[in-house]
C-alpha cells in the first residue's frame, strides 16, 4: 500500500504487502521488506535496507540497514 504525496526515487523495491504512509520520501536504490511499514513524514536515504516486517518509525540515514 502506497498512500498520498510519497516519492519514490529510481531503482527502489518496494516488495509485496509493504505500507508506505503519506509524505514519505525513498532515496534512490533503496529496498523496502515484504510486511514493512514506514511512518507518515518519514525519510528514507538512499541505499538503504529496511528488512521484512520492519517498522520505520524515524528517519534513515543513506546506507542503513535494517535486517
Amino acid at each position: 500500500l502506497i498512500e498520498h504525496d510519497v516519492i519514490i526515487a529510481d531503482h527502489c523495491h518496494i516488495a509485496t504487502a509493504a505500507t508506505i504512509n503519506g509524505g514519505v520520501s525513498i532515496g534512490t536504490g533503496t529496498l523496502i521488506g515484504s510486511n514493512s511499514n514506514v511512518k507518515q513524514g518519514a525519510t528514507i536515504g538512499d541505499r538503504c535496507v529496511i528488512g521484512m516486517g520492519q517498522q520505520v518509525l524515524a528517519n534513515c540515514e543513506a546506507g542503513t540497514s535494517m535486517p
